[in-house]
């Protein structure tokens, strides 16, 4: 394992400060360089409690990791905690498999579900833009 990431989207202040992005950012520092899948680099993987985001999807490709193993749905994770996960592509498995990238999904999803119902009842703020107005 080469970095971990936790969402720091309320205490930063900073909205692109998902798990994945923290996770990446870390990673990438840790080895000093932009590009985890650049010449001589072993085959890193990201794993993640649910599927990305359309924002995190958009970063998996800029950062040349080539596993991304995911537990919950997308769908599921909206339903659960009232994220919106942004318009991901309606083919964004293939999307990223195109770009070299395996996507393992469903990797204990009944597990990582309940961790998305304990964030449900925390009462913690859904930190979707403009408050989630558009979403109701």
């Amino acid at each position: 394992m080469v970095g971990i990431g936790v969402n720091r989207v309320v205490p930063s202040n900073n909205s692109s400060a998902h798990a994945e992005i923290v996770a990446i950012s870390f990673s990438q520092k840790a080895l000093s360089t932009f590009d985890l899948g650049g010449p001589g680099m072993p085959e890193y993987q990201i794993v993640v409690n649910g599927r990305p985001c359309a924002m995190c999807c958009g970063a998996l490709p800029w950062s040349g990791i080539r596993s991304l193993v995911i537990g919950a749905s997308g769908e599921r994770i909206e339903s659960l905690t009232g994220f919106d996960e942004g318009a991901v592509h309606p083919n964004w498995q293939q999307e990223l498999e195109s770009r070299g990238i395996e996507v393992i999904e469903n990797v204990l999803a009944e597990e990582a579900e309940v961790v998305f119902q304990r964030f449900r009842d925390s009462n913690e703020p859904v930190y979707n833009g403009r408050s989630g107005d558009d979403l109701q």
